[in-house]
């Protein structure tokens, strides 16, 4: 560049420091270089203070003022960056290997992202061909001079500290339910507005979460059933997203026993010193009948005797050292109750307790379902044995009774074909069910401290088998994946996140199956066994049975009977449908019809704030398939049957009259099921 140039041209370099975008550089005279090139409307724009990730806009005009043509280079016309680390960063390149013809001005626009935190240079740039050489501008030729500083978002969440409504803890969303300006991870009420957190007692609860119930009051999820009702809508409690409100036991008959424990809710309990809890009226002692005996509580069921009952109450005979006898019946075979899946879904379980506790203390025709033991009433007793069996299923108690009492028992019981069919007809158990069973034994065998619910974790995957978790594989991104893939499943069932099995433990699972070499492989063909025999699991080729056409009744008109004390149905239509894709004898066919009931796994039945709901079995029945002959041939399958209101489950399924039989399902493993809803409308006439 001209000497003497310099002297005439003035750079105004003007740093200006505005609070929103505006030129932070400008240079509004005019330089040449030696190679006849003007720069003039130098400007550099942005929002000042500038942070790292902002965008300045950067604009200059290039003009060639000499009398020959230029060639630019492979770079063009561009601006260069100096970074706070030393580093020249060209961007924007425009022109290149084109001719800059005299008297052409060229304009440059480009926006540049600021990447780092520090001082930064920017300057207009170019290069040219002279000869055979290649000439640039001057080096930080009117450079504009900045500095960047730092965006602090201590969550990472992509929300600056400035504006996050939770800054230290990871939250993009930024949800804020009750509108108080601190985000809902943070808050320790989320549901109601208190922008002071005011927190008393330092439990990590608001106070507004915390209000006191009054006197007599509960704090509970929900109403547990009918034998409670609401203190009021205060807000007593809140605990991983589950409010509680305040609740009270009823008294129907003002006896002080709260109607949940009170027999006979609408008659006072007599207070006399005989069975003062039950809640009914009573009478003292009276004489034991013939063939029964008089003994205390512990010895007449220490000796597997039953209590007589007499107007559907104990009879008390006697009181010694503070305590009253009954009478009891002795009974000369102690029985082997069996009956512990009342509501025959197949595993004993919750769906079992809340139906013995809805017949509980009943002795009706309708309620003998429910009673385990078969003492003629649904009482503690039944709830015990079930207790005692819960988490059991059906198929595994059969298997206990026929001396398989562990995952191992199981394993070295199955070593061929024959003793896998033989094992399949003496316990009545289908071959897909007991295949089902191996294979989960297996996993217990391989790895003892996995428990129930963490393989029904894996099943609701898939992960069936040791074979499918020697499919698995243990890097970082694959155990991250499967981990959160099983943390959706595992909360669905109703535990705590907290609880959840590791990827840790994941993947001491995965590594140890496949150190295993399983007992039974299954594949297209069927399954494999150690001897090199096998068994079919397929149906025949098509065989996909489906419910189709199922029709639901309108609403049943229930009307209540002259005295008021009952109801009535009219009309009482049928659930109908037809069968699809079964091509076997149809007598061997029906429809399994489920009751379903959602549970609130959090606490009790119905819905709540921060429940988890899940659909239970408490009531089945078989419906029978009829063959009803077609006009142009052949025939169809149909079913009909009169169902109770509420939800149900329709499942056609394999049936066997043929205990020495290995029944299996013979279609899909998995057949269709339909799910109908069937509701009442009640009014008076």
């Amino acid at each position: 560049m001209d000497k003497n140039l310099i002297l005439v041209f003035i750079w105004i370099s003007v740093l200006i420091v505005p609070s929103s975008a505006a030129a932070i550089c400008k240079f509004s005279s005019t330089d040449r270089t030696n190679e006849m090139i003007e720069l003039k409307d130098f400007v550099v724009e942005g929002d000042y203070p500038l942070k790292v990730g902002d965008v300045v806009t950067v604009s200059f005009k290039l003009r060639n003022v000499g009398q020959y043509d230029l060639t630019l280079t492979e770079k063009g016309i561009y601006a260069t960056a100096l970074t706070p680390e030393g580093v020249e960063d060209g961007f924007g390149f425009i022109k290149r290997w084109e001719v800059f013809k005299a008297g052409q001005e060229v304009q440059f626009v480009f926006q540049f992202k600021l990447y780092d935190a520090g001082s930064w240079k920017i300057w207009p740039s170019y290069e040219v061909w002279v000869g055979n050489e290649k000439r640039s501008e001057p080096r930080e030729w009117h450079a504009c001079e900045f500095s960047v500083g730092e965006v602090k978002d201590s969550d990472q969440d992509g929300v600056p500290d400035a504006k996050d409504n939770c800054p230290l803890r990871y939250n993009p969303n930024q949800e804020d339910s009750d509108g108080d300006g601190i985000g809902d991870v943070c808050d320790n009420c989320p549901i109601i507005y208190n922008p002071d957190q005011k927190d008393s007692n330092q439990d990590g609860v608001g106070d507004v979460c915390q209000q006191q119930c009054p006197e007599g009051c509960k704090c509970m999820e929900k109403t547990p059933n009918r034998y409670y009702t609401s203190c009021g809508d205060a807000v007593c409690g809140y605990e991983n997203g589950v409010v509680k409100h305040c609740f009270k036991p009823l008294d129907s008959d003002n006896d002080g026993i709260p109607d949940y424990k009170d027999k006979c809710i609408d008659e006072p309990e007599t207070f006399n010193g005989y069975m003062d809890d039950d809640g009914c009226p009573d009478e003292v002692i009276k004489k034991c009948p013939e063939k029964t005996r008089c003994l205390s509580k512990n010895d007449g069921f220490g000796m597997g005797y039953e209590l007589y009952i007499e107007n559907e109450m104990p009879v008390a005979c006697g009181k010694a050292e503070g305590e009253y006898k009954y009478c009891f019946i002795p009974k000369a075979v102690e029985k082997v109750y069996a009956k512990k899946d009342v509501n025959g879904d197949g595993e004993i379980d919750i769906g079992d307790v809340v139906m013995i506790s809805a017949h509980y203390g009943k002795r009706t025709v309708s309620a003998m379902p429910y009673d385990v033991n078969e003492d003629g009433i649904v009482d503690y007793k039944d709830l015990a044995i079930v207790g005692a069996n819960y988490g059991i299923s059906r198929d595994e108690e059969i298997l206990r009774n026929f001396g398989l009492k562990s995952a191992g028992d199981l394993v070295r019981a199955i070593d061929s074909a024959d003793s896998f069919r033989t094992l399949s007809a003496k316990t009545g158990i289908g071959e897909e069910k007991l295949l089902r069973l191996v294979e989960r034994a297996e996993i217990r065998e391989a790895i003892p401290e996995i428990t129930k619910d963490e393989l029904k974790l894996l099943e609701s995957l898939d992960i069936d088998s040791i074979e499918d978790l020697q499919k698995l594989k243990t890097d970082d991104e694959s155990l991250e994946r499967l981990h959160r893939m099983l943390m959706e499943n595992w909360m669905a069932m109703g535990y705590e996140e907290a609880s959840l099995p590791t990827k840790l433990q994941l993947k001491n699972w995965i590594e140890t199956s496949k150190g295993i070499t399983p007992k039974v492989v299954v594949d297209e063909g069927g399954v494999r066994f150690p001897d090199g025999s096998s068994v079919s699991m397929e149906g025949e080729e098509g065989a996909s049975v489906k419910l189709t056409e199922v029709s639901v009744p309108h609403p049943r008109v229930l009307t209540p009977r002259l005295r008021g004390a009952a109801w009535k149905i009219e009309g009482l239509p049928n659930v109908e449908g037809n069968v699809r894709g079964f091509i076997y004898d149809p007598s061997t066919l029906k429809i399994r019809a489920e009751k379903l009931l959602e549970l609130n796994v959090s606490g009790g039945i119905g819905s709540g704030v921060g429940s988890i709901i899940r659909e239970i079995v408490i009531e089945g029945r078989m419906i029978d398939v009829v063959k009803i002959p077609n006009l142009g041939g052949g025939y169809s399958l149909r079913f009909s049957s009169h169902l109770p209101a509420g939800k149900w489950r329709l499942t056609p399924v394999y049936h066997s009259s043929d205990s020495t039989y290995s029944a299996r399902w013979r279609g899909n493993w998995h057949p269709d099921s339909v799910v109908i809803e069937i509701t009442e409308i009640s009014h008076h006439q």
